[in-house]
């Protein structure tokens, strides 16, 4: 991520105040938790199938990832 993206998001994530709620502990489990969420979309499904999820599905992984960072 780069540029006018990661400052949206930034910013967005500031006005809601969830860095008060957030250590690396917590965060590397919810990662881990909603990346599994995640696999779920993969399991039993062809490739071409996988392929087709939608950008809002990984916005979670995103988010934490970025707080780790």
């Amino acid at each position: 991520m780069s540029g006018t993206g990661d400052n949206c998001l930034f910013l967005a994530l500031y006005e809601c105040r969830w860095e008060q709620f957030h250590n690396p502990k917590d965060l590397a489990i919810s990662l881990s938790i909603e990346a599994s969420e995640l696999l779920e979309n993969f399991e039993w499904k062809s490739s071409p199938e996988a392929v087709q999820l939608k950008k809002d599905q990984i916005a979670d992984e995103l988010i934490y990832a970025v707080y780790l960072r």
